[in-house]
């Protein structure tokens, strides 16, 4: 059976039906990938109200609004570049299976938010905070452009701009992770660190990087880095988005009444019937993995903006659980929110569901890091990586919906 490369057919498509059950999504934070600062940091909905830290962000999002929100889940189920070659169209994507081997919105060429750095020795970090896996990590891999590469907005990248061989190549094993000094595993924060030594550059360059975990499901993670090489030290700059920032908001709200569920991925986007993994936001990440305390300028410097415009909170139904539904953004015709189940009491608990209503015309359209039923009322039940909750703790669901002309409801929510 030839592992290196699944396609969406045969057993290619159980492994991607599998890839709905894989929650070890992930994407470099530090120094920031382009799903990093327009994804985690700036959300396609942000753009549109006016609150994006990177406004350009607006002209990734342009032609796929929801596909924002999948900024961990730019994934495939085989051995990656190292293996296959430059095979692919698109390079930062690696033409994702999320995107049914489309382009992604990290795959635009757009005058993306870029990294200082120099060359020499280089930490890049890794979120796993969805999901995270260590026991079944791989390898950590990273290209970088050709001496002599000019960056050019509107022109996208191919391989061709790349050099061949990796400059970085680290294996890992959690079994022993002492035999693997390049690679630090932080799991309290869920991240993985890896130290690379950037080849000698000048300008402007990128940076391409995967994660990849073990057999049977080659889960691989793929994003680009933008950086100024020789730009001293390691920290941020918002690219300007000259004149192209207000079509890109024009575009994404003619997108948002454009886009149905048919025409993404159903690994992409998650019906109220169906969830899919692939979909996934920092707000719908669980308390239990916080951020991490060790990384670079680039992620601390940059924090996300959401404001909570009405939220309410449950009286439990079940001893020791507790609910509290928050609206992190509303835009007029739509909104996203989370629902925090709280175990109050003092022993672990393993299991639960979050039922609520709208009294008025809210629906929800999609939702993350639970599984959802219903047409209102619903019902959301944990997932299983984030069902078990010790005492104190929390986990954290997000979803998005319409308000159909009406006003942001925030409702009473139950659990049990």
């Amino acid at each position: 059976m030839n592992m290196n490369f699944i396609k969406s057919g045969g057993l290619g498509a159980v492994l991607l039906a599998f890839s709905a059950m894989s929650f070890g999504h992930g994407f470099v934070d530090s120094p920031g990938a382009r799903n990093y600062f327009c994804g985690n940091i700036t959300k396609p909905d942000q753009v549109l109200n006016g609150t994006a830290k990177y406004p350009v962000c607006g002209d990734a999002f342009a032609s796929d609004f929801n596909g924002g929100y999948s900024y961990m889940s730019v994934l495939n189920h085989h051995q990656g570049r190292k293996v296959l070659g430059p095979v692919t169209k698109n390079v930062c994507g690696f033409d994702s299976e999320t995107w049914q081997g489309g382009k992604t919105p990290w795959d635009n060429s757009i005058n993306w938010p870029v990294n200082n750095i120099n060359s020499g020795s280089l930490v890049f970090s890794w979120d796993i905070s969805n999901g995270p896996h260590f026991d079944d990590t791989s390898d950590f891999r990273y290209w970088i452009t050709k001496p002599g590469f000019v960056y050019q907005v509107g022109r996208e990248l191919t391989w061709a701009d790349f050099e061949d061989q990796p400059f970085c190549d680290l294996p890992y094993n959690d079994d022993n992770p002492s035999a693997y000094p390049n690679v630090r595993a932080e799991k309290a924060t869920a991240h993985i660190h890896t130290t690379c030594t950037v080849p000698a550059r000048t300008g402007r360059h990128v940076i391409y990087a995967e994660w990849g975990r073990e057999p049977p499901t080659y889960e691989r993670f793929h994003g680009c880095i933008d950086v100024q090489v020789g730009g001293g030290g390691t920290s941020s700059t918002a690219a300007s988005s000259s004149s192209r920032s207000s079509i890109a908001s024009s575009a994404l709200s003619s997108s948002i009444g454009a886009l149905s569920s048919s025409s993404r991925s159903s690994i992409a986007v998650v019906s109220s019937s169906s969830r899919s993994s692939a979909a996934s936001s920092s707000s719908s990440r669980s308390s239990l993995a916080s951020s991490s305390s060790s990384r670079s300028s680039v992620a601390s410097s940059s924090t996300p903006v959401s404001s909570s415009v009405a939220s309410s909170s449950s009286v439990p139904t079940t001893v020791g659980l507790s609910c509290t539904y928050a609206v992190t953004n509303s835009w007029g015709t739509g909104f996203t929110g989370v629902i925090r189940v709280t175990n109050t009491g003092t022993a672990a608990t393993t299991g639960w569901t979050a039922n609520w209503q709208y009294a008025g015309s809210n629906r929800i359209t999609n939702a993350w890091n639970a599984t959802l039923t219903g047409s209102n009322p619903y019902a959301a039940t944990n997932i299983g990586w984030n069902g078990s909750l010790g005492a104190g703790q929390t986990a954290e669901f997000g979803f998005q919906g319409n308000t159909n002309g009406g006003s942001v409801e925030a409702p009473v929510v139950t659990c049990r």
